[in-house]
């Protein structure tokens, strides 16, 4: 039996939690919901949705090149991170290295992300420092991406070994640039966000097996603090 990586993830136990958590507090409204249940029946995936969906998907790989990176927009230069975002929506659609009808597409931008990596400076895994993404979230954005989608793949292609050291390079990068308050600088639009997408960088890390809970946990602590300042 062929299960899709959609499918799997919507079974799994984080899914199964939410309707189960809301058990006890539906039921304060259950009485009023009944009568609206026949009209109004939740679909996850609707015909529209998943043409939708499509259409962006055939979007975005126009912006695909020869070497699986992607650019910010049709005919533009390679953009590591917006090749990680790419291989991300792709991830979403239910596609791996190896199943799926966009898996070529998935190999070639983890092609293009483990070559960025072997040439890659010793502090970030490239040496712009202006690009769109980073203006608006941070000098370390393309690294975080590109560690978010790799981790995603990781024990799903066709030599899981091939990945490992190269997403643990992003990893040391990520845990040694960060800073003793739990963020990645203040340098650009949206640093919370920045800070975030380092915190999902090490998350789906530390679940492809590396261990980087204590920076992690600095980045929780300070993202805890932004919120209660900003609540002042």
């Amino acid at each position: 039996m062929s299960i899709s990586r959609r499918t799997l993830l919507a079974a799994s136990p984080l899914a199964l939690a939410t309707p189960l958590a809301m058990t006890a507090g539906s039921k304060l409204w259950a009485a009023d919901s009944d009568a609206d249940a026949e009209d109004h029946t939740f679909e996850e995936f609707t015909a529209k949705s998943e043409e939708s969906a499509e259409r962006g998907v055939k979007w975005m790989l126009k912006t695909m090149q020869r070497d699986g990176s992607c650019g910010i927009d049709i005919g533009q230069a390679s953009d590591i991170g917006c090749s990680a975002v790419v291989g991300l929506a792709l991830l979403a659609q239910g596609n791996t290295q190896v199943e799926g009808p966009r898996s070529r597409e998935v190999r070639k931008i983890v092609g293009y992300l483990l070559r960025c990596i072997d040439h890659m400076p010793s502090d970030d895994i490239t040496s712009s420092t202006s690009t769109q993404l980073q203006n608006k979230i941070g000098r370390h954005a393309h690294t975080f991406f590109a560690a978010l989608f790799l981790s995603q793949v990781m024990g799903e292609g066709i030599d899981p070994d091939a990945i490992r050291p190269k997403l643990g390079k992003l990893v040391s990068t990520i845990c040694k640039m960060q800073t003793s308050e739990g963020h990645w600088g203040g340098n650009s639009w949206a640093p919370t966000l920045g800070t975030v997408s380092g915190w999902c960088a090490l998350r789906g890390s530390h679940f492809a097996g590396f261990a980087v809970e204590g920076n992690a946990n600095r980045t929780a602590d300070h993202l805890v603090k932004q919120i209660g300042r900003a609540h002042v």
